[in-house]
């Protein structure tokens, strides 16, 4: 494996855990005595000679199988896989017998030819829809019926990984193995690989990703024994998260979204969450209706195009699990960043009249104070912030709103009162954040209420700075 990219065909040799073959006097011991025991059990069907056969083979022939099963992913032991080819030895009956020299050389050929056969019917009976022998049977729908228990979940939930692992490249299968089950250190990797360590991290990080998606794409839903669902389908649950991340990563090309809205979780690159968003729709098993990516960005859009990008990642979420508090929210803050704060109101009033978790309903909340001060409703938004502060007493945002219509009413008490609140609140939990929002808000509070600049920041309690 080279630097050149990961679609290059890898040397196999560098990743696989310790030699699986016999030194080479050893297997030239074993190939002649393997040859031996082989030819005398076809040509007079002695069975102890086959017995014997086996018994020499399964030390230097297991490993292998071992290494084969784990390279393409397979739901299969190594044991199976090297029976499978005995069983090809005991039915030989060609007539004379073929000698083998290379008795070692044959298996492991036969073993791979196998192991890909067993790959191709799986993938053929996929691409068919036919069920698939190793997974559980499912109905018309694709759900899995009633399971008798966790055991068999966890075993159904293995034989996914296995079908995502085998979808993999086999550079992201060897890079895998070695990181995540053999635990080679990174700077081994890098060295095996002919990768500076930096990049081999890379595209370990990379081929996680890439697992991950085709797991989520292989996930089938469980029902209960009346045939109703009873979770999402993961797939589909999955989508729904790439669709959100991708709407807020292209929320993120927003001029100033930093000083407009604190990201708690930061979504992940663009490109890179685009792609696992794709790959997933093109690997799905089972949805309830084609996925329309139509707008949908692969890689960070303009400034210009943000909002509009957003927002077709918006209409897939809504597609993909309903008009959901979280949809609702981000629709709101598309609507304020066009300037439609009226429409940002009659959207999050109708998200609160519904039950909502305590922490999505302050997010609402506070939202719903901006949109009511973006249309001049400076007494709306005060009432409902004092309102909610009886709750949320240390809620930062809800202070600083509070500041903000205050100052807008020419409210000079309750704009220091607000700022005395939230100057308090800095003391007790310092954030970086909130210090320099202040700071960028200072000079304008000052020309809004008429005041010098360091006398209000001053009000806040920080260095006018």
């Amino acid at each position: 494996m080279t630097d050149s990219g990961l679609d290059s065909e890898p040397d196999h040799e560098h990743l696989e855990p310790g030699s699986s073959r016999p030194s080479a006097t050893n297997r030239a011991d074993v190939n002649r005595e393997a040859r031996r025991l082989r030819l005398h059990f076809l040509q007079s069907n002695d069975l102890d000679a086959f017995r014997r056969l086996i018994l020499l083979l399964e030390a230097p022939l297991l490993p292998v199988a071992h290494s084969l099963t784990r390279e393409l992913g397979l739901a299969l032991p190594a044991t199976q896989l090297l029976a499978d080819h005995l069983a090809e030895v005991f039915t030989d009956l060609r007539n004379p017998a073929v000698d083998e020299p290379d008795v070692l050389g044959a298996a492991e050929a036969a073993m791979r030819r196998l192991a890909a056969q067993r790959l191709e019917s799986l993938r053929a009976a996929t691409a068919r829809g036919e069920p698939r022998p190793d997974l559980l049977p499912v109905d018309a729908h694709g759900h899995v019926r009633a399971l008798a228990g966790s055991r068999q979940v966890g075993d159904h939930f293995l034989v996914v990984v296995n079908h995502a692992f085998h979808d993999l490249s086999t550079d992201d299968r060897l890079l895998l193995l070695a990181a995540d089950v053999d635990l080679v250190p990174p700077g081994e990797i890098a060295r095996r690989t002919g990768l500076r360590e930096p990049m081999a991290l890379r595209r370990i990080r990379k081929a996680r990703v890439r697992l991950a998606a085709a797991i989520a794409a292989h996930a089938v839903t469980m029902t209960n024994t009346d045939g109703s669902p009873s979770e999402q389908t993961y797939g589909m649950s999955r989508l729904a998260d790439l669709a959100y991340e991708l709407a807020k990563a292209s929320l993120m090309q927003v001029p100033n979204i930093q000083r407009r809205i604190q990201c708690v979780v930061e979504p992940r690159e663009t490109p890179l969450v685009a792609r696992e968003l794709r790959h997933l729709v093109r690997h799905r098993e089972t949805a309830p209706a084609p996925v329309d990516l139509t707008g949908v960005p692969s890689e960070a859009p303009s400034p210009s195009e943000a909002l509009r990008a957003a927002a077709s990642c918006l209409r897939v979420l809504e597609r993909l699990e309903g008009a959901t508090p979280r949809h609702a929210l981000c629709i709101s803050q598309i609507h304020m960043f066009r300037r439609h704060p009226d429409r940002a109101e009659t959207q999050l009033r109708a998200l609160l009249a519904r039950p909502l978790p305590a922490e999505m309903r302050v997010h609402g909340q506070v939202n719903l104070m901006l949109a009511l001060t973006k249309q001049d409703k400076h007494i709306e938004a005060i009432s409902l912030g004092e309102q909610i502060l009886q709750d949320q007493p240390n809620n930062w945002q809800l202070l600083f709103n509070l500041a903000v219509a205050h100052c807008h009413l020419k409210n000079r008490a309750g704009f220091r009162s607000a700022c005395a609140r939230l100057g308090g609140f800095l003391k007790a939990a310092p954030s970086d954040y909130v210090l320099e929002l202040i700071r960028f808000e200072v000079p304008r509070f000052a020309e809004e209420i008429s005041e010098d600049p360091r006398q209000v920041a001053a009000w806040f309690g920080i260095d006018a700075a």
